[in-house]
Formats: structure tokens, sequence, C-alpha cells
């Protein structure tokens, strides 16, 4: 409305084939820092291929205690130095073999490994992080012992008691099943928001615009539109009230 237009941050992350993909599209800015303020400037690729990885490393690292002064956001930091690494490696592994990658398949690897990470990134300490794995695992071993905890209100805010980490006391198996398949679909199907505005070039670097089936999701005036828009914002001021913990504020 004011044409002020910002650097795309996000650009569908879970949507990545491949560790060195998510980081293309996850938090963008910050990726841009960390590898011209620290990656290029410890050597870079311009190097062996030893202090190649020894770099990434410390950049993850770095990265993940910029998010806060933590063990829990050392170790994830560290997961996807270490993620990026075996990508780094595999992508020079299969050009030696001349192979290629089902994209369904790494995707979806992807999307674990990313998960995996999240663990760590949101729980409050290491002994949390693993209790959340084993749930996640199917060993049972977050269910009870954090249901009634500011963690698990945590998690249920952001909607991860779908994903079976926590009491279902809200919907049943067969909703919550009905439900993540729904936001899969979403997520990996849907264009996100810059794709929907690209016509009006809301950020500095837009991405292509809507094409075939999708094209009719691509923002216009319209009623309709009006109408959504309307409906969003009711949403918007009937939750003002709710509060939540800021992210960072610790750090």
């Amino acid at each position: 409305m004011f044409n002020v237009r910002l650097p795309m941050n996000f650009n569908s992350p879970y949507k990545a084939t491949s560790i060195i993909e998510f980081w293309r599209r996850w938090h963008m800015t910050l990726s841009r820092f960390l590898r011209d303020y620290l990656y290029i400037p410890l050597g870079g690729n311009r190097k062996s291929k030893f202090r190649r990885y020894q770099n990434l490393m410390i950049t993850m690292l770095l990265g993940g205690l910029w998010h806060g002064a933590g063990w829990t956001f050392l170790i994830w930091g560290g997961l996807h130095g270490i993620y990026l690494v075996i990508n780094n490696g595999w992508i020079a592994f299969k050009q030696r073999m001349n192979w290629t990658s089902k994209t369904f398949a790494a995707g979806t690897i992807t999307f674990i490994a990313v998960v995996v990470g999240w663990v760590f990134f949101r729980a409050a300490n290491f002994t949390t992080a693993i209790d959340i794995l084993r749930g996640m695992a199917g060993l049972n071993g977050v269910s009870m012992k954090y249901a009634n905890t500011e963690f698990a209100t945590t998690m249920k805010n952001y909607g991860v008691q779908l994903l079976g980490l926590m009491p279902l006391t809200d919907l049943n198996p067969g909703n919550a099943l009905s439900i993540i398949i729904l936001g899969l679909i979403i997520v990996f199907k849907m264009p996100n928001l810059q794709q929907i505005m690209a016509n009006y070039e809301s950020t500095l670097n837009t991405p292509d615009k809507l094409v075939g089936k999708q094209r009719f999701l691509a923002w216009h005036p319209s009623l309709i539109n009006a109408l959504l828009v309307l409906l969003l914002g009711y949403f918007v001021l009937i939750n003002l009230h709710k509060q939540s913990t800021f992210l960072y504020f610790q750090f």
C-alpha cells in the first residue's frame, strides 16, 4: 500500500529437495549474511575440500549461537553443518557416479532432517529434545511427561500436537491425520504469498509469476478477494488478545 518493498526472506523452504536448497529458501537474509560475512571470509570453498567442510561447520555453529547462547541452539547449528557437509559430499559422489536423485525421496529426507533439527531449536534443554524425538519415533517418550508443562502449551500453540508429540485432547486421531494431510498439501503444492502477489512485485526479488492451473490464485482486485481480506482481518482482530513469548526474548 505504501510502496515499501523488502527483500524476500522466506520462499517456501519446506519445498526444498536438499539442505543446500533449504538454506537458499529459509531466512534468506540471514543465509546471505552468514555466507558473506562468515563463510567467504573463512575461505569458503577456495581452499581444500576439508577446509570447505570445516568452514561450513564453523559458519553453522556460529549461526546457531546467533539465535541464542544455549547448547540447544549450538546443537541445531551443528546438525545443519553436518547436513550441509553430507549434502555437498553426496552431490560430489553423484557427479562421479553420474547418478540423479528422485525429487520426492530427496524432499522427504530433507523435510525429516529439518524437523529433527527444529526439535533442538525449540526444546528447553537437551533432555527434553531427546524425549520429544523418542515420542516422534513412537517410543512414547514425551506424551504424558510434558503434557501439562509450559513447553507442551508452546508446542500446542504451534500445532505440533498434531504430529503425535502431545496428547490429542481436542482432536481424535482420524481428524488429526486429515489435518496433517491437508497441511502437507498446502505446504508442498500451494504457492506462497510472494508468488500470489508476484504481479505487484511486492518484494525486491519477486519470484516467477504463477502459470498454468495456479494462475487463478494470483492476486487481483475483486469482490471475492475483498471478502477474503475482510474475513482474514476479522480473525486477526478477535485473536489480538492472545499473547505469546517472543522467540528470541533471550537473544
